[in-house]
């Protein structure tokens, strides 16, 4: 970003980056996660792991989305595309609001139940490409914030966020939904854990997309230096390749956001 954004080193002291590690979900976990999640319990992080959320601040956000009155972004019967998991957690929130998940992951995962379905890339676009399927939706939580920092495993790429945002537009029809969650505040790559998005990187992150809605951002956000504490979701839609102006998007998040004197923004 010509020198624009401020690179630091972090050393990793997780197990989180081995690619040898593999998932092991449990279905009667699922049962009891989608049971917290339609009784709209929270349930936090269990300390194996196997249950519960990561980020409940995240769950608010789309809870906040799922359950407005409008019913605009309806999950039952569609088919959810997820990147990426751990415990099944947002596979369970997909069940619990009626939808078919489907999870793109890279490890390998044991799963002994049959009401999710865990895909890799090829089996991802040999669906997008079928006559009689489609994702209409998809859910990132923060995870393209990783992509190209060699944490998981995968080759340093500056642009890596940037491909794999496009990588899912190409799997949505037009129309389709991204439900996008990533760190907001000042720019900033702390390799090779994450990057923060700000001024300067996010309307390239949109680029292509329709901003459609948001759940749980404000605009000083944007101004504040707040780590990868807050990540709030943002609605976008995929439609046909018409590059947004980058200078438009940089004036929307510097002086207020815009969007929100926008009639056709949906806003959380």
């Amino acid at each position: 970003m010509d020198g624009r954004v401020e690179i630091v080193s972090e050393s990793m002291s997780d197990s989180i980056h081995d690619l040898k590690q593999i998932y092991t979900i449990k279905d009667e976990n699922i049962d009891l996660m989608v049971e917290a999640i339609s009784n709209k319990k929270e349930m936090d992080l269990s300390e194996d792991g196997v249950l519960g959320s990561s980020y409940p601040f995240i769950d608010d956000y789309f809870r906040d989305i799922l359950d407005d009155e409008g019913k605009k972004y309806n999950l039952k019967d569609k088919n959810v595309l997820i990147i990426g998991t751990s415990n099944g957690w947002y596979e369970s929130y997909v069940l619990a609001y009626g939808g078919i998940p489907y999870v793109l992951e890279y490890k390998d995962i044991d799963y002994d139940g049959d009401k999710i379905h865990y895909i890799d890339v090829k089996e991802a676009k040999k669906l997008s490409n079928s006559r009689d399927f489609q994702f209409n939706y998809c859910i990132s939580f923060s995870t393209f914030e990783h992509s190209g920092l060699s944490r998981y495993g995968d080759e340093i790429d500056a642009d890596g966020d940037l491909k794999a945002m496009m990588e899912i537009f190409d799997l949505l029809p037009d129309g389709g939904i991204l439900f996008l969650a990533v760190p907001i505040g000042i720019d900033r790559v702390v390799y090779p854990l994450h990057r923060i998005y700000g001024k300067v990187r996010t309307p390239h992150l949109f680029n292509n997309w329709t901003w459609k809605g948001m759940s749980g951002f404000w605009w000083m956000q944007i101004i504040g230096d707040f780590g990868v504490g807050h990540q709030p979701i943002f609605i976008l839609e995929r439609n046909k390749r018409t590059p947004y102006d980058v200078d438009f998007y940089n004036d929307m998040l510097r002086f207020g956001l815009v969007a929100h004197t926008i009639n056709t923004m949906d806003i959380y």
